[in-house]
């Protein structure tokens, strides 16, 4: 059975934020509970969501924020059991001061980061470079702030139908971009098609 595991970022999702009402929405889901969620330790959030996910065989990542940085940092001790990831408004690293921990390296798993073209907590120049880094395609959110209740983000469906978008695509070995320089838009042609959606935001 795969399982689609939370990873909250600072201050935790609250009971309005997207994560949480898709953890009660989706079956099969986990939700990384951290000690400390006012401070930003990488090494103690990544080692939460690797005791986390011991609890399951298979899973999807739904990450957010700071959790985004500390899933990534994970990764190594977990790549052989994740189906991919899904990565939505990571946190700039360096604002974190965690910029020298992270891995700038092409990720081993496929994946995608939704990023926001008005996130304060990081920039979609910065978003871009982490895509390139990470060889991840790059979903473009539109002026959205850091996608989370502040910004007007609850259920946030179009956030779902990216995501489901990604497991379909997974599950009928369809290719999603894996290089340096993903399209940024390299999966709305096939959203189009399934949903007839044109108006992303």
């Amino acid at each position: 059975m795969t399982h689609v595991l939370i990873v909250p970022g600072l201050h935790n999702s609250g009971e309005n934020h997207w994560q949480t009402l898709w953890e009660k929405e989706l079956p099969n889901t986990l939700r990384v509970v951290q000690d400390d969620w006012e401070t930003p330790d990488i090494e103690q959030w990544a080692n939460r969501i690797i005791q986390t996910s011991r609890q399951v065989d298979r899973f999807w990542i739904v990450a957010h924020s700071f959790g985004v940085l500390s899933a990534v940092h994970a990764l190594p001790d977990i790549v052989d059991r994740v189906n991919g990831l899904f990565l939505v408004a990571p946190a700039s690293p360096v604002k974190l001061g965690v910029d020298r921990l992270l891995s700038r390296k092409i990720l081993p798993v496929p994946g995608v980061i939704v990023a926001s073209r008005s996130d304060p907590w990081l920039s979609w120049e910065g978003a871009n470079q982490l895509s390139n880094d990470w060889g991840l395609s790059i979903l473009d959110a539109g002026y959205a702030g850091h996608i989370n209740v502040e910004s007007g983000h609850g259920h946030w469906q179009y956030g779902l139908d990216w995501f489901d978008l990604f497991r379909d695509l997974k599950s009928i070995n369809e290719t999603i971009p894996l290089h340096p320089h993903p399209h940024p838009h390299s999966l709305r042609s096939k959203q189009d098609q399934l949903f007839g959606v044109t108006d992303y935001f």
